[in-house]
């Protein structure tokens, strides 16, 4: 995506590009990491060109359908999806192009609210509902995120 990534033995530091310049991943099977689809899609989304993220069917049995919940609500914001039988397809846009003032459903899955959250450091005034979902697995999500943005 034009990030840069440097690994120690205690973290992973990952750099994007200036913003407006990530770059699609044509495709990437994501099997060994599927909770992490959730953010990639976001990123996508946002990312010149289209991503196809595969090995992620087991997404659509978790708190909620994740893989049409992340279609759904990327829907509200103008980017395309298209649904695979073990993934999707995001038709990246200009983040200036993706409409403001969203309200996204988290359907009560922390994944879901981390993600959008990712996105709306960069779309303004996007709306979080049910935001308190991520205290399943980090309480100082909100706090965290507000610190390093």
């Amino acid at each position: 995506m034009g990030c840069s990534v440097t690994q120690t033995p205690s973290s992973t530091t990952v750099r994007g590009p200036p913003v407006g310049h990530l770059k699609a991943i044509e495709e990437v099977d994501m099997e060994v990491m599927t909770d992490a689809f959730l953010t990639a899609t976001a990123l996508a989304a946002v990312a010149n060109g289209k991503t196809r993220i595969l090995g992620i069917a087991n997404q659509r049995v978790k708190e909620c359908n994740r893989i049409r919940a992340m279609m759904d609500q990327l829907a509200k914001f103008g980017v395309e999806t298209i649904e695979l039988d073990d993934g999707l397809e995001i038709i990246g846009k200009p983040y200036k192009e993706l409409k403001r003032g969203v309200s996204v459903h988290c359907y009560d899955d922390h994944r879901v609210a981390m993600a959008f959250s990712v996105l709306s450091t960069v779309i303004e005034e996007t709306i979080i509902e049910e935001k308190r979902c991520v205290e399943k697995t980090w309480p100082n999500w909100w706090d965290d995120l507000e610190n390093k943005v």
